[in-house]
């Protein structure tokens, strides 16, 4: 008996109906409401965009007071205060400009040059090798043309071969002129 019943129960389950829908689905599974909306909407929105245009069209071509280009000038509010502002900065630009003019260089550049050779000349007298020496703002001098003595290494006679340093020029508290 129960093997007739497994075999009645295998039966059952192979003529059995599935509950899902395994099938591809449809091409439009909605109807074309949508789409006929859209298209009716559209066809409503070009119809006023021609009719609006048909209307410029007879407004364009009759003249009015309405459709003519009239040149109009604008009047600032604005203008005079402007144009005084304006005034008033040119004529404090001019009154700075003569007392610049007017004023007295405070700094001798005669001077400041005379120091820099007096630092110069006491900076030849301080170095190691004075042939070597090369003067603070000159271009240093080729390694071909100046004779090295063998086993010479600027680095250890405390020659920098960068760029001289700027703080040799400056110039000292008398020379401006007090």
């Amino acid at each position: 008996m129960r093997k007739s019943e497994y075999e009645a129960h295998q039966k059952r389950l192979k003529e059995m109906k599935t509950t899902l829908d395994t099938r591809p689905p449809r091409e439009m599974p909605m109807s074309q409401r949508r789409e006929i909306e859209r298209r009716q909407k559209q066809s409503l929105v070009e119809l006023d965009n021609r009719l609006l245009l048909d209307r410029l069209a007879v407004a364009m071509s009759v003249k009015n007071i309405d459709n003519e280009r009239k040149h109009v000038t604008f009047i600032s509010l604005m203008e005079g205060k402007k144009k005084r502002e304006l005034q008033r900065i040119e004529s404090d630009n001019r009154r700075l400009l003569q007392a610049i003019r007017k004023t007295v260089p405070v700094y001798n550049h005669l001077q400041w040059e005379k120091d820099a050779e007096n630092r110069v000349h006491y900076l030849r007298n301080m170095t190691e090798f004075p042939d070597l020496f090369v003067p603070p703002g000159s271009q240093q001098r080729a390694r071909s043309s100046s004779p090295t003595p063998i086993g010479f290494s600027p680095s250890k006679a405390g020659i920098k071969s960068e760029a001289p340093a700027t703080h040799n020029t400056i110039p000292t508290s008398s020379s401006y002129g007090n």
